[in-house]
This record gives C-alpha cells, sequence and structure tokens, in this order.
C-alpha cells in the first residue's frame, strides 16, 4: 500500500510536467511507465513475501532483483526500440523517476523485515 500511494504522489507531481511538455502524449509515456514499476514493485514485494524461510534468501534476493530490474529495463528496451509517441514523450525519464522512488520505499519496506529476521548478536540461529 504504501509502494502505491508513493508512486500515485509522483504520479501527480509528474502530471503537469507531463501534460505541459508533450501533452497526451506525456501523460500516457508516465502512466504506462508507473504502471510499469508498479508491477515490478508488486512483483518483487511478493517474492519477498513468499521465500521467508531462511532457505530461501538466495531465490527471495534473485527473484525479486529479477522483477524489480528485469521488468523496467525489458519495458525500457521494447518501447525505445519500438519508438512511437510514448518513446518520444520521454517515457525513458518518466520510467526512471518511478523506478527510482520504487527503490527507495521497497527498501523501507523490506529493511525491518530483513533485520528482524536476523540475529543481531552474530549467532547462527542454530546457536540460539
Amino acid at each position: 500500500m504504501l509502494l502505491v500511494g508513493a508512486l500515485l504522489l509522483v504520479g501527480i507531481a509528474s502530471t503537469p510536467v507531463a501534460y505541459s511538455t508533450d501533452g497526451a502524449n506525456g501523460l500516457l509515456a508516465a502512466g504506462v511507465a508507473a504502471a510499469i514499476v508498479l508491477l515490478a514493485g508488486i512483483g518483487a514485494l511478493a517474492v519477498n513475501e513468499f521465500c521467508r524461510s531462511p532457505e530461501m534468501v538466495i531465490p527471495r534476493v534473485l527473484g525479486g532483483m529479477m522483477l524489480r530490474m528485469g521488468v523496467p529495463l525489458t519495458a525500457a528496451m521494447a518501447i525505445h526500440y519500438r519508438g512511437g509517441p510514448i518513446a518520444g514523450a520521454g517515457f525513458i525519464y518518466y520510467l526512471l523517476a518511478f523506478y527510482f522512488v520504487m527503490l527507495v520505499v521497497e527498501t523501507i519496506i523490506t529493511l525491518p523485515t530483513a533485520l528482524h529476521n536476523t540475529p543481531a548478536t552474530g549467532e547462527t540461529p542454530e546457536a540460539s
């Protein structure tokens, strides 16, 4: 919910810029970029939630990273090379802005959970 709210705030803030620079195509580029980043962020959070056990650390990190980075990067390449009105309206710039916000918010969401799951004393879970 925090991720959706943060991206919504950035989307509202970017609306005047998108409309004043490229009109409806700018709004469409910003909306598509926000949707792609939101989809990637929710997918990464779902992987993080699904792989909670300590033995699932590697799949949690790799799966989350693949979704978090792979989906926006694939979309950016596809839209950039295809061209069209969305690419011309600055889709890449909106994607980067939304991606940065998603990365910060997702780190805030997952960091307390990661700190809670690891022992603070440096002991292994078996020794406790």
